[in-house]
């Protein structure tokens, strides 16, 4: 009997994780191939002398809504990049969307314009 136990709780630990890892790669697809790139001619463009490096310029970026906040991420190594002070109810409803999915931003420059678009 404790064998036949045994067996379904083997069977039951390797269906959680074979759902886990179907979530993690299915939540990866769709992070890494909705590369939503948001016009950037649609922000206010700013001339600050503060601006980065221009080794970071490159660098890609995705934003996610996530526990009632916009999390940015690097996209080089899906590192916690900063938080974004962005007030969900005052953004289009597209764009809101995006976020909640992953919103897939290229170079530290259109971040910054973004940031600058819609942050609080």
């Amino acid at each position: 009997m404790k064998k036949i136990y045994g067996y379904i709780v083997g069977i039951v630990v390797g269906l959680i994780i074979i759902i886990c890892f179907v979530i993690f790669i299915t939540g990866y697809y769709k992070t890494k191939h909705n590369k939503n790139n948001i016009n950037p001619e649609n922000y206010t463009q700013t001339t600050d002398s503060t601006y980065p490096a221009d080794e970071d310029i490159n660098e890609s970026f995705y934003l996610v809504y996530e526990d009632g906040k916009v999390v940015i991420y690097k996209e080089s190594d899906r590192t916690f990049y900063d938080y974004a002070d962005i007030n969900m109810n005052s953004i289009p409803a597209e764009i809101r969307e995006q976020l909640k999915l992953g919103l897939y931003i290229d170079g530290e420059e259109n971040l910054y314009n973004f940031l600058q678009a819609y942050s609080s």
